[in-house]
Order: C-alpha cells, then sequence, then structure tokens
C-alpha cells in the first residue's frame, strides 16, 4: 500500500472516531471491498491501467454510493482505486479493513514516506472533516509554528524525533501550541510529529504548508532575505515573481542574515537568487581561477 494511501485511510479513521462512526465505515470498507473481490470483471477494470485513474474512482463512487451508510467508506475506496498502482491494488484493497481496528499500528518509516502519509492524512482532514475548514488559517498557523521551532535547536530536535518518542512529541505540541493554532491546524501537528522519526521536522511542516496552499490554488514563493521586507517591497517582489513563473503564488519570507543583502527565491524547483552572498561567492570563484 503507497504510504499516501496509508496516511489517507489513517485521516478517515480519525474522522470516523471523532464523530463516533467508526464501526459503521470499517462495515462499509469491508463490505465493499468483498463486493470487488467476488466480482472478477469489477476487479479487472478497477486494476486496469488504460482507464484514467480519476474514472476508475468515479466508477467506485458510482457503484457504492447507494450501497453502502458511510460517504468516508465510499471516498477512501475512490482514493485508494485512484492512486494506487493498479498491479497492487487487490493487495491494497484487502489491507484497508483492518487499519480501522483498535490494534492497528502503522509501520515506522523514513522521511520521504513520512511526507507522503502526512500528506494523504492532511487531505483527508481538509476535504472529508465535515466542518468547514478555514485552509488560510491553518496554513498560516502551522507556517507559524514551523518559525518557531526553526529558532529553537533543542524543541526541533526533540520533535524531529531526536531521543523521544511519538507520545512525548505530541503531548509537547499540545502544551506549546493547543492556544495558539486551531483545531485543525493542532490535529495536523499532532499527526506529523508522531510519524516522524528521526527527521527534520520543519522540513515536514513547511511541505504540510505547501500541501495546504496547494488546496486553494495557490503556489508557495518561499522567499528569504538579509532583512524584514516592507510589505510594499513584498507586493513588488510577489509581482515579479507571478509575472516570471505564471503561476497564483503566495509568498512565505523570512530573514536570513547571511545572504548579506538582496534575496532569494524558490519556486517549486525554481530558484532565484539575487543576494549578495551569491555575487561574493561568485567574485570568489573568479579571483580563484584568475589566481591559478
Amino acid at each position: 500500500m503507497r504510504e499516501w494511501i496509508l496516511g489517507y485511510a489513517l485521516g478517515v479513521r480519525a474522522i470516523a472516531q471523532s464523530t463516533e462512526v467508526l464501526g459503521t465505515v470499517r462495515g462499509d470498507v469491508d463490505s465493499a471491498v468483498s463486493v470487488i473481490e467476488s466480482s472478477d470483471e469489477l476487479l479487472s477494470v478497477l486494476s486496469d491501467a488504460s482507464y484514467q485513474p480519476a474514472d476508475r474512482a468515479s466508477l467506485v463512487r458510482d457503484i457504492f454510493a447507494g450501497r453502502v451508510r458511510s460517504a468516508l467508506a465510499v471516498e477512501l475506496l475512490a482514493e485508494a482505486v485512484r492512486e494506487e498502482v493498479p498491479g497492487d491494488l487487490k493487495h491494497t484493497l484487502r489491507d484497508l479493513p483492518p487499519i480501522f481496528s483498535s490494534e492497528f499500528q502503522p509501520d515506522k518509516i523514513g522521511f520521504s514516506s513520512t511526507r507522503k502519509r502526512v500528506e494523504g492524512y492532511a487531505l483527508a482532514r481538509v476535504r472529508l472533516g465535515g466542518d468547514a475548514v478555514d485552509l488560510e488559517r491553518c496554513e498560516n498557523d502551522i507556517f507559524a509554528v514551523a518559525r518557531t521551532i526553526e529558532k529553537i535547536g533543542s524543541l526541533r530536535r526533540i520533535l524531529s524525533g531526536v531521543g523521544s518518542n511519538a507520545l512525548l512529541r505530541s503531548q509537547l505540541v499540545t502544551d506549546l501550541f493547543e492556544r495558539r493554532v486551531c483545531q485543525v491546524a493542532l490535529e495536523l501537528l499532532n499527526f506529523a510529529v508522531q510519524t516522524s522519526r528521526v527527521r527534520d521536522i520543519v522540513e515536514l511542516l513547511d511541505d504540510l504548508v505547501a500541501l495546504l496552499s496547494a488546496e486553494r490554488g495557490k503556489t508557495i514563493a518561499d522567499v528569504r532575505s538579509a532583512r524584514e521586507l516592507s510589505e510594499s517591497a513584498k507586493s513588488s517582489l510577489l509581482d515579479v515573481l507571478q509575472g516570471i513563473t505564471a503561476r497564483n503564488l503566495e509568498l512565505r519570507d523570512r530573514v536570513q542574515p547571511d545572504l548579506v543583502a538582496g534575496v532569494v527565491a524558490l519556486v517549486g524547483d525554481t530558484l532565484f537568487d539575487v543576494s549578495a552572498r551569491r555575487r561574493l561567492e561568485e567574485v570568489r570563484s573568479l579571483v580563484a581561477d584568475a589566481v591559478h
């Protein structure tokens, strides 16, 4: 099972627990999987890579929307069909119902897998939670927490899993940030620190910020500057970057004194570096080449 699907399933489980429908969701997932497994033709279609993933997911919704009680179960099955490698779908479907048992404990994983699992969980939570989620507020809260953790080395190490267990990290996050962030942000923060194991929590939270921004139809422009930027400078920089990239950007800025002057902006995989540090490095390189 792909880690994104496991994260999504864990998000569905958390929602089902909080709304007291866990038994219903598990029963619906179990019965729907049985229906799919009992029909060679249906399983063949859902596992056929020649069909678009979105079309196969839509078929699941069409079949089960009126046959099971829980919309959560239907969405989980649809997303599993959409995201899983077609050849692995049969095994993934079989592995879904046990996730909803009280004994289920997800495996510990590396950073790349952690990021996918957290992404799946977050999307299930904000899309299926039932309450109206203020995505911008949630995103801002997580960004602010990441910047706080970034400044405190000892806290960053603990929440990244160095010398700590998941329960301790979760309790620490709750104690520190419960009154400073919205409920959904707190849930995502807790899941992130419980899932991460000796991996940089700040990088994981920044990925989560980018994910929530994308849910709002935006792309993060990660801007580092030697000094605090004025609001007018931020606005002008955002206009320039949007013109260059042709994207709907959201600027996230922070101060990085070692740049000396100027700014560095990262949009997706594209780096725009107009810092004094880069110019100094170029001068050093030219001098070194001339000497040799």
